[in-house]
Order: C-alpha cells, then sequence, then structure tokens
C-alpha cells in the first residue's frame, strides 16, 4: 500500500503512515479485497437463489398447469414467465413483509 498523503511506500497490512502519520480510513488492501470477496459471493448467492426459485416456479406451474389446447412450448413458456415474474414480484414485497413480520415479533404489535 501507498500512503495517498506523502507517498511512502508501506508493508502489507499497514493502515498508519510510519513517516507522516497518515492513518488510512479504509484500512489494508487485504481488508478491502476480502470485503469485496464477501460482497460478491454474497450478491452471486442471493442472485443464483432467486433464479432457482424462478425456476422452481416454473416448473410447478408447467406441472399443474391443465391447457391441453394450447401445444406444450407455450406453456413452458407461459410457465417461464410466470415464474419470472412471481420471484420479481417476490422481491419486490419481500423487505416489506421480513420488515413487517420482525416488527411485530420484537415488538408485540
Amino acid at each position: 500500500m501507498i500512503c495517498p498523503n506523502c507517498g511512502t511506500r508501506l508493508s502489507t497490512g499497514i493502515t498508519l503512515c510510519h513517516f507522516c502519520g497518515y492513518e488510512s480510513p479504509l484500512g489494508s488492501d487485504n481488508e478491502q479485497s476480502q470485503k469485496k470477496i464477501e460482497l460478491f459471493l454474497t450478491k452471486f448467492i442471493a442472485l443464483f437463489t432467486l433464479f432457482a426459485l424462478a425456476i422452481s416456479i416454473s416448473f410447478f406451474l408447467y406441472t399443474t398447469m391443465e391447457l391441453k389446447s394450447l401445444d406444450k412450448s407455450l406453456v413452458a413458456i407461459i410457465s417461464i414467465c410466470g415464474g419470472f415474474l412471481l420471484t420479481f414480484f417476490y422481491l419486490i414485497i419481500s423487505p416489506w413483509l421480513i420488515q413487517k413480520l420482525f416488527d411485530d415479533m420484537f415488538h408485540g404489535k
């Protein structure tokens, strides 16, 4: 890491410059990269979970819809669109729902 104040090269993991005394508020490069990796993994897991939910809902809709007059490929497309639409609705409503559940649980409303 290089001190942004005076340009002195600092050892890995050091956040306080030994030359000018500048203390980096961001921490070391290693900590920053670790936080970036954790954020990436968290987002990846969330997106993978939403995708799996959408596929599961689509499969459920496909197996339960009894549209015998329509072609199976059209029923599959309708099911996939419905699965992703319901997953999007879940994504939109879930923060509100979780907040209401926890507020009622912990505040006794």
